[in-house]
């Protein structure tokens, strides 16, 4: 399961949202689906993900996107993340 860049971007600020992203987590979970968040921007959203319990992201924070040949060397070369 995904949850959506919009729910992501107001996670800190929006009690409401935090409520939703929590319950997607729950019913993803419930239903034995992995989730993942988009949009992760900052070591803030990220943290709050990871107490809620959402178990991946993607976004700028890890990375901006990479053309295929450096994604390979970077990600998948020998399994361990290389800087450039």
């Amino acid at each position: 399961m995904k949850i959506d860049r919009s729910f992501t971007h107001d996670l800190l600020d929006s009690s409401a949202t935090a409520s939703i992203v929590s319950g997607i987590i729950a019913m993803s979970k419930g239903l034995g689906m992995s989730v993942i968040a988009e949009g992760i921007e900052t070591e803030e959203q990220l943290e709050a993900l990871g107490r809620l319990g959402c178990e991946g992201f993607q976004g700028f924070y890890e990375s901006r996107p990479l053309p295929p040949d450096l994604f390979e060397r970077r990600y998948l070369a020998d399994g361990t993340q290389a800087e450039d």
